[in-house]
């Protein structure tokens, strides 16, 4: 995929000025930043942009490994903010019923066997993390 040098500073500038609205943003009374409260910003929600891209490469490569890692995902944002977890692993479980509904090309791994992998993984993290704790 081609992307020109003027999509790209579209691209930029508009992640800029969204980082800045978020953390700098008019809607402040105070001369302070966001992070002041992290629970107002992204920061509440750190594993939210790495699952997404976890399973958009599961959705380009097929491979099994990147469910692992979005179930690894899910565990540990589970054990680091529940309020954020949870949706998180509601929506990696929508995507696997997704992935289990869809036909699938005759070459690709068995859907029992993503799930399982995408399960074991996540369960495996998120007792380690309470072990832990």
């Amino acid at each position: 995929m081609r992307v020109s040098k003027v999509h790209l500073l579209i691209a930029v500038a508009g992640t800029l000025a969204v980082v800045w609205a978020s953390l700098f943003g008019p809607y402040h009374t105070e001369s302070t930043i966001r992070w002041a409260w992290p629970s107002h910003s992204v920061l509440r929600a750190p594993l939210d942009a790495w699952m997404a891209l976890a399973i958009i490469a599961h959705l380009k490569s097929n491979r099994r490994i990147w469910l692992a890692v979005a179930g690894l995902l899910g565990g540990a944002a589970v054990f680091l903010e529940i309020d954020t977890g949870v949706p998180l692993v509601v929506a990696l479980a929508v995507y696997c019923l997704a992935i289990a509904i869809i036909d699938r090309p005759e070459d690709s791994p068995s859907v029992s066997g993503d799930l399982a992998v995408t399960a074991c993984t996540f369960l495996a993290v998120l007792a380690a993390a309470l072990t832990l704790a």
